[in-house]
């Protein structure tokens, strides 16, 4: 029962309550004071009208207090349909009330935003002219859910906007009954903004996955369990195996043998890589193909934390390593044998120096021919042994650096001994190629003493540098070859005191003075300074080391290709000072 109506229906009852109490108990006390039948009539009629006035008045209070309620009802009321309208027209969900035969009831701004409409232009429309037809069996199933259990939803569909174009809502709703008659109250929302990322995601992970089936390494991904989560399609096909018979299965056992053929137990591998991380996040162990094949794997390892910090996953990047392990023990075997062999090869050389003395121009033209073949497989150990000592292919312990280093050491030596047989070889065979460049003198001398700085403070020599800046134009890299070849013999043959460089112009020349004051040259000695092959003592009977062909091979670079001149003088046991004498611009 409303408010209004348990109201109005208590007035008469309190009214008829009181009458009766009054009739019922007035004439009884009446009765008891007065006996005079006249008095007593008269007395009655005045009761009457008290009884009259007193209820007009009461019943004046009780309707007056009835309305005084209902308009405050009323109020509270228009104030709530109020608050419930502006939260239905401001919501920022698209809200709709409709009949079950899809008639528009009513709307909100939101609603109606989502077509591209106004509320008004939407409301001339029926749910059937902005739902698509393929959605209509889909429809008739959300409705009849709806009767059965009062509610719909969520689901997803499309609404045909404006424009023409579709777009992606998800609505749920509720059945209500507004006097007798029954609605739907929906909620839309527009997922435009959600889909774009759904398709970006999905892209993106198609991307993630064409990235790590397509690579050339194995991608692992491992509970802490160690079972196999994840595997890429290269490292399927590599280890021989289906999906099917790795995922899921313990890593070991599977591509981990329990112990490798070294006899490293692997049983407990996993686990050692969750309590020590750092350890094991660059890691090569053995591991076992389908077929029995067993092969050296390079692995980097990262554990994923869950958002408590805790161990949830491990992510393991393999790169096959076979045939670099076993280049490396086949290194290993004869690193000792090779040292010997280089040794051996490097005295032949120096004996073949002399024999090459006697070669004419027929053996230079073709070892100048030749250059390619002999160099590129210097180039190979040196490039290799660099490669295998700067680690890139794993760690390596400190008599394996050792070793190495040798091994690079002793490939440059050779390789620079090849290159000036071949320089020479080339200028005597008249092949050699040249290339004027314009530079800055001072930026070229400057360079050259860079590569000597250890040497110097090693020896604690003074180096003093006057040079000029000076523009030229002349074979840069066949310069700055000669005066690292002086700059080498200064340092050679001074053990203390001072090397200076200096530069002066006189014409179309220009100087360069190389200065020392070490052990100079004997005067018997100056005759063959230039010659080939020819290697001086020092003071102490010890000789310096080299071949003998850095200065025959600077003159024949300053004479035949810059075209200019070099100058000895030298004082036994004083020093020595070598200028180079050659055009500012080669012509």
């Amino acid at each position: 029962m409303s408010f209004r109506k348990r109201y109005a229906l208590s007035i008469p009852l309190i009214y008829a309550s009181i009458g009766a109490l009054w009739i019922l108990f007035s004439d009884r006390i009446l009765a008891s004071f007065v006996h005079d039948i006249e008095l007593y009539a008269q007395y009655q009629t005045y009761k009457g009208w008290v009884y009259v006035c007193a209820t007009s008045f009461l019943l004046y209070l009780l309707i007056r207090a009835y309305v005084f309620r209902v308009e405050k009802y009323e109020k509270e009321l228009k104030k709530e349909r109020d608050y419930n309208r502006l939260l239905f027209e401001k919501s920022s969900m698209g809200l709709v009330l409709c009949k079950i035969d899809g008639t528009l009831v009513d709307v909100n701004e939101a609603y109606a935003k989502i077509i591209g409409r106004t509320v008004d232009e939407t409301l001339k429309l029926t749910y059937w002219d902005i739902t698509p037809q393929e959605y209509k069996e889909e429809e008739l199933k959300q409705i009849e859910s709806l009767k059965n259990t009062g509610r719909y939803g969520p689901y997803e569909k499309h609404y045909i906007h404006k424009d023409g174009h579709l777009v992606p809502v998800r609505l749920q709703g509720i059945l209500i009954k507004i006097n007798g008659e029954e609605f739907i109250l929906s909620s839309v929302e527009d997922i435009t903004e959600l889909k774009i990322a759904e398709k970006a995601l999905k892209e993106s992970e198609q991307r993630y996955r064409e990235v790590v089936d397509n690579a050339t390494s194995v991608i692992l991904r491992l509970s802490i369990d160690g079972k196999i989560n994840f595997i890429n399609k290269f490292g399927v096909e590599f280890f021989g195996f289906s999906y099917d018979e790795l995922i899921g299965k313990d890593v070991i056992g599977t591509i981990v043998p329990e112990r490798e053929t070294t006899g490293r137990d692997l049983k407990e591998f996993i686990s050692s890589i969750l309590k020590n991380t750092e350890k094991y996040k660059y890691n090569i162990n053995e591991n076992i193909k389908k077929n029995g094949e067993r092969v050296w794997i390079f692995w980097v390892n990262k554990v994923i934390y869950d958002e408590q910090r805790k161990p949830k996953e491990i992510l393991s990047i393999g790169t096959d390593i076979t045939e670099l392990k076993k280049a490396n023990e086949e290194l290993e075997r004869y690193k000792g044998h090779l040292e010997k062999l280089v040794s051996e090869r490097t005295r032949e050389l120096e004996e073949a120096n002399e024999r090459l003395k006697e070669l004419d121009r027929l053996k230079s033209m073709f070892i100048a021919t030749m250059s390619h073949e002999l160099r590129t497989p210097l180039n190979s150990i040196i490039g290799f042994s660099s490669i295998l000592l700067n680690e890139w292919l794993g760690p390596l312990n400190e008599e394996q650096k050792l070793n190495i280093a040798t091994i690079n050491r002793a490939g440059k030596h050779l390789l620079a001994l090849i290159n000036d047989v071949i320089d020479i070889s080339k200028i005597e065979a008249g092949v050699i190629d040249v290339f004027p460049e314009d530079f800055e003198l001072s930026e070229l001398i400057t360079e050259a003493i860079k590569n000597f700085e250890n040497d110097i403070t090693k020896k604690n020599l003074k180096l003093s540098v006057d040079i000029q800046s000076i523009k030229m134009h002349t074979d840069r890299r066949r310069l700055f070859q000669c005066i690292m070849n002086l700059l080498s013999n200064a340092i050679k043959f001074t053990e203390k005191g001072f090397i200076k460089m200096s530069s002066s112009v006189n014409g179309d020349f220009v100087e360069i003075i190389v200065e020392d004051s070490g052990t100079g040259i004997k005067e018997e000695d100056l005759m063959k300074l230039f010659k080939p092959f020819q290697r001086f003592e020092m003071p102490d009977k010890a000789k310096i080391p080299g071949t003998g062909l850095g200065l025959y091979l600077t003159r024949k670079i300053v004479t035949e290709i810059l075209k200019g001149d070099i100058i000895v003088k030298s004082k036994y046991g004083v020093g020595s000072k070598f200028i180079l004498k050659i055009p500012v611009k080669l012509m």
